[in-house]
């Protein structure tokens, strides 16, 4: 492999680790403006 490759796959591994943060962000907003509309608060389960 060369620089050119390695360089590659660390911004590949790089953008699905910034798009799997950005869908954990809209999932826990999606979470947290639901339990603002029902007034309820967070319960660990």
């Amino acid at each position: 492999m060369d620089q050119t490759q390695i360089e590659h796959i660390q911004k590949r591994l790089l953008r699905e680790r910034e798009r799997a943060l950005r869908s954990l962000g809209r999932h826990m907003v999606r979470v947290i403006w639901r339990m603002l509309e029902d007034g309820r608060v967070y319960e660990m389960r």
